[in-house]
């Protein structure tokens, strides 16, 4: 009959189902079953010569059978949610120095779908272990350059399999974390330091001659004199003034206290990094010509008639 087990140390659950027989205490013999949708399958730390280490959750199913001088082990599951393994070496060829750790690549796939499986033999303990691990497993990687929202150079950080495979390491972003990228923590720092003082100079730069913009911009007017005026500036639009005027900004980066909808001067602030923000200036005025049209919400990006009298003010 089927058993529940449970881990002490996540409360993780699966069932248990077989026997374990012997002769006076002697000839031990076991043929068990383990299933489970989410079972702690491992939970080591790193250590000198650790092939692998972290912790791993089994989707699967798991037999251990045989007697005791020659157990036969199968495991075929995939990683569950909650799975950080880490392989502190560089590559899948190296991994295979280790005559007991063995990648499947597509063919081996494709063989073993035909029945065609390599033999690999072990004294006392045979191992047929079929792990695939899947994204909701985490690999650990350190950062080489800045990714926006997860960190920048020496951060060391958690990640998804499929995101490293296919973006981080093709990109150069990122290493898998091991010994040997560990050693480059301390030069990475000093790149990292050097990057962020080389971009906090030029944000200062790029403040002063920001502050001494006067963005012109044109909206419908009811009539002559009337304050309000039909729509107002977006952060879009100042973002797009800025691009003609050689400044790449990030309309996310600019705001403003209120909305600018009215005839006359206004101040909006553009968020540079490294705690600079610069003040641009903006002068709005009205359009009472039936004929204005502003440019349509649906194009990229919209200009909304910047007037060509913008222009950079020489006061200091």
């Amino acid at each position: 009959r089927e058993t529940t087990i449970t881990d002490t140390e996540f409360n993780t659950k699966g069932t248990l189902s077989g026997f374990i027989k012997h002769k006076q205490f002697g000839d031990w013999q076991l043929d068990l079953a383990i299933n489970s949708d989410r079972l702690l399958a491992l939970n080591t730390v790193d250590k000198e010569d650790a092939a692998y280490y972290g912790t791993a959750f089994m989707n699967g199913s798991a037999s251990v059978k045989g007697p005791t001088n020659n157990l036969m082990i199968k495991v075929n599951a995939e990683s569950a949610k909650g799975t950080d393994v880490k392989i502190p070496i560089n590559d899948a060829e190296a991994v295979e120095e280790n005559s007991y750790i063995h990648f499947l690549k597509t063919g081996d796939k494709t063989k073993n779908k035909k029945g065609i499986v390599q033999k690999r033999n072990y004294n006392g303990l045979e191992l047929e272990f079929n792990f695939e691990i899947t994204d909701n497993a985490n690999i650990e990687v350190i950062l080489k350059g800045p990714v926006k929202g997860l960190g920048a150079e020496a951060d060391m950080v958690k990640v998804r399999p499929g995101y490293a495979r296919n973006f981080l390491f093709p990109n150069g972003l990122a290493t898998p974390l091991n010994a040997g990228s560990r050693r480059q923590v301390e030069s990475l720092k000093k790149k990292r330091g050097e990057r962020e003082a080389a971009e906090a100079a030029a944000a200062q730069e790029k403040c002063g001659k920001l502050a001494r913009l006067m963005l012109a911009f044109e909206l419908k007017q009811a009539q002559e004199g009337a304050e309000k005026l039909f729509g107002a500036i977006t952060a879009a639009e100042i973002a797009a003034a800025l691009v003609e005027k050689g400044f790449e900004v990030d309309r996310r980066d600019i705001s403003h206290a209120k909305a600018i909808n009215q005839v006359g001067e206004h101040e909006v602030v553009v968020d540079l990094g490294y705690s600079i923000k610069a003040t641009i200036k903006i002068k709005v005025t009205g359009n009472t010509d039936e004929n204005f049209e502003r440019a349509s919400k649906t194009k990229r990006p919209r200009k909304a008639a910047v007037s060509a009298e913008a222009k950079e003010d020489k006061s200091e």
